[in-house]
């Protein structure tokens, strides 16, 4: 298992085919539809989602599915129904909230660090 894809790089894959599986489904493709970004829980997060059709007359339940990604990495990811396309077909949509990475901090104590002249 690999860190999930930043939002770059989920949308370079944007009209790719994905794995959709777990026990209860078994395994189903499903088409990249698009990764538009979302509203971050706080500001020390990104957000975005992918969102995904699914092949003509499949419907699969809100749940927990093991998503394989093209180049073979997968994820545990909680996947939601939504509106089908235009054409009827089914859709699923993941939401992400990824920790914006930040540099690292200096610590310094005025007291160790420049100590009073003598």
């Amino acid at each position: 298992m690999s860190a999930i894809p930043n939002h770059a790089e989920l949308t370079e894959v944007i009209g790719c085919t994905f794995t959709f599986a777990n026990e209860q489904v078994g395994a189903v493709e499903a088409r990249l539809l698009a990764a538009p970004v979302g509203t971050p829980m706080d500001d020390e997060f990104f957000c975005y989602s992918a969102h995904f059709e699914l092949p003509p007359g499949i419907r699969i339940p809100q749940d927990t599915y093991r998503v394989r990604a093209p180049d073979g990495n997968a994820w545990d990811l909680f996947a939601t129904p939504t509106r089908p396309t235009a054409h009827g077909a089914g859709t699923m949509c993941i939401v992400i909230h990824r920790a914006k990475t930040r540099p690292p901090q200096e610590h310094t104590s005025s007291d160790t660090q420049n100590p009073a002249p003598a």
